[in-house]
Protein backbone atom coordinates (compact mmCIF):
# COMPACT_ATOMS: atom_id res chain seq x y z
CA UNK A 1 0.00 0.00 0.00
CA UNK A 2 0.64 3.75 -0.04
CA UNK A 3 0.46 4.50 3.23
CA UNK A 4 3.20 5.67 4.50
CA UNK A 5 4.33 7.48 1.51
CA UNK A 6 0.84 9.31 1.83
CA UNK A 7 1.46 10.13 5.54
CA UNK A 8 5.10 11.53 4.52
CA UNK A 9 3.53 13.84 1.80
CA UNK A 10 0.65 14.99 4.21
CA UNK A 11 2.86 15.68 7.24
CA UNK A 12 5.42 17.42 4.38
CA UNK A 13 2.85 19.51 3.17
CA UNK A 14 1.78 20.33 6.70
CA UNK A 15 5.65 21.55 7.83
CA UNK A 16 5.91 23.47 4.52
CA UNK A 17 2.11 25.51 5.43
CA UNK A 18 3.36 25.96 8.78
CA UNK A 19 6.97 26.68 7.86
CA UNK A 20 5.54 29.66 5.82
CA UNK A 21 3.67 31.26 8.61
CA UNK A 22 6.40 30.76 10.48
CA UNK A 23 8.71 33.22 8.06
CA UNK A 24 6.23 36.13 8.33
CA UNK A 25 7.99 37.14 11.68
CA UNK A 26 10.94 39.02 10.48
CA UNK A 27 13.13 37.99 13.50
CA UNK A 28 12.27 34.81 13.87
CA UNK A 29 12.58 33.76 9.93
CA UNK A 30 16.30 36.20 9.91
CA UNK A 31 17.35 33.94 13.23
CA UNK A 32 16.58 30.82 11.24
CA UNK A 33 17.27 31.07 7.78
CA UNK A 34 19.17 28.45 7.10
CA UNK A 35 17.10 25.88 8.82
CA UNK A 36 14.23 27.62 6.40
CA UNK A 37 16.04 27.83 2.85
CA UNK A 38 17.30 23.81 3.73
CA UNK A 39 13.68 22.70 4.60
CA UNK A 40 11.98 24.45 1.30
CA UNK A 41 15.47 22.66 -0.55
CA UNK A 42 14.43 19.18 0.52
CA UNK A 43 10.83 20.09 0.26
CA UNK A 44 10.85 21.41 -3.11
CA UNK A 45 13.45 18.36 -4.07
CA UNK A 46 10.93 15.57 -2.80
CA UNK A 47 7.88 17.37 -4.89
CA UNK A 48 9.67 18.19 -7.76
CA UNK A 49 10.32 14.02 -7.92
CA UNK A 50 7.01 13.57 -7.05
CA UNK A 51 5.40 15.43 -10.19
CA UNK A 52 8.35 13.94 -12.09
CA UNK A 53 6.80 10.58 -11.54
CA UNK A 54 3.30 11.37 -11.79
CA UNK A 55 4.14 12.96 -14.75
CA UNK A 56 6.18 9.76 -16.27
CA UNK A 57 3.62 7.15 -14.99
CA UNK A 58 0.33 8.96 -15.80
CA UNK A 59 0.07 6.50 -19.08
CA UNK A 60 -1.12 4.29 -17.26
CA UNK A 61 -4.10 5.69 -16.84
CA UNK A 62 -6.24 5.45 -19.78
CA UNK A 63 -7.40 8.44 -20.19
CA UNK A 64 -3.11 9.75 -20.81
CA UNK A 65 -2.66 7.10 -22.67
CA UNK A 66 -0.59 8.40 -25.37
CA UNK A 67 2.98 9.32 -24.38
CA UNK A 68 3.20 12.66 -25.45
CA UNK A 69 -0.41 14.29 -25.44
CA UNK A 70 -1.54 12.20 -22.76
CA UNK A 71 1.27 13.80 -20.29
CA UNK A 72 0.51 17.25 -21.79
CA UNK A 73 -2.89 16.45 -21.08
CA UNK A 74 -2.07 14.90 -17.01
CA UNK A 75 0.02 17.93 -17.15
CA UNK A 76 -3.00 20.41 -17.46
CA UNK A 77 -5.06 18.92 -14.99
CA UNK A 78 -5.81 20.96 -11.70
CA UNK A 79 -4.05 19.08 -9.39
CA UNK A 80 -1.04 18.50 -11.82
CA UNK A 81 -1.07 22.51 -12.30
CA UNK A 82 -0.92 22.83 -8.59
CA UNK A 83 2.03 20.51 -8.39
CA UNK A 84 3.67 22.40 -10.76
CA UNK A 85 2.67 25.97 -9.51
CA UNK A 86 4.22 24.85 -6.12
CA UNK A 87 7.52 23.70 -7.18
CA UNK A 88 8.29 26.78 -9.75
CA UNK A 89 8.54 29.66 -7.34
CA UNK A 90 11.63 27.91 -5.66
CA UNK A 91 13.57 28.16 -9.45
CA UNK A 92 12.27 30.94 -10.05
CA UNK A 93 14.06 32.39 -7.03
CA UNK A 94 17.03 31.01 -7.82
CA UNK A 95 17.30 33.69 -10.71
CA UNK A 96 15.21 36.67 -9.16
CA UNK A 97 17.08 38.78 -6.91
CA UNK A 98 14.74 41.08 -5.73
CA UNK A 99 13.39 39.58 -1.76
CA UNK A 100 10.70 41.27 -2.15
CA UNK A 101 9.37 39.26 -5.58
CA UNK A 102 11.36 36.05 -3.49
CA UNK A 103 8.74 36.36 -0.90
CA UNK A 104 5.48 36.64 -2.94
CA UNK A 105 6.47 33.45 -4.81
CA UNK A 106 7.07 31.40 -1.76
CA UNK A 107 3.45 32.18 -0.54
CA UNK A 108 2.81 30.04 -3.52
CA UNK A 109 3.75 27.12 -1.57
CA UNK A 110 1.06 27.74 0.59
CA UNK A 111 -0.75 26.47 -2.78
CA UNK A 112 0.33 22.94 -1.38
CA UNK A 113 -2.72 22.48 0.97
CA UNK A 114 -4.57 21.53 -2.20
CA UNK A 115 -2.37 18.53 -2.28
CA UNK A 116 -4.11 17.35 0.39
CA UNK A 117 -7.09 16.08 -1.58
CA UNK A 118 -4.99 14.31 -3.38
CA UNK A 119 -4.20 12.05 -0.11
CA UNK A 120 -7.15 12.61 1.47
CA UNK A 121 -10.50 11.84 0.72
CA UNK A 122 -12.29 14.24 2.87
CA UNK A 123 -10.97 17.49 1.12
Amino acid sequence: TLFPYTTLFRSLICLNVLAVILETDRAFRELNQAIFYSFLLFSTIVFTIEYALRLWACTADTRFQSPLWGRVRYALTPLALIDLITVIPFYLSLFVQDQPVVRVLRLLVVLRIFKLSRYHASF
